[in-house]
């Protein structure tokens, strides 16, 4: 789903940029198969909850340790 959305910014943010393939029937191919992404998550958490919910208990951690390593491996050697 966010592969999807982010096509999405990238094209409307950067109209200009090189593209090195052209999606077939872009935008609505896109759109459908975002369409489609969307309703399985939504039905995902709605038959799932517990699995779900430890799903994005682990999505939240993780994004912390992210932004300390991308600090970490940005720092110039001293």
């Amino acid at each position: 789903m966010l592969s999807f959305i982010s096509l999405f910014l990238l094209r409307v943010r950067n109209p200009d940029a090189p593209r090195p393939y052209r999606a077939w029937g872009y935008p609505w191919t896109t759109a459908l198969a975002l369409l489609g992404s969307i309703a399985f998550l939504i039905e995902a958490v709605r038959e799932d909850r517990a699995n779900s919910l430890l799903t994005l208990v682990a999505l939240a951690c993780s994004y912390p340790v992210f932004r300390i390593l991308k600090a970490v491996s940005s720092r110039k050697p001293a």
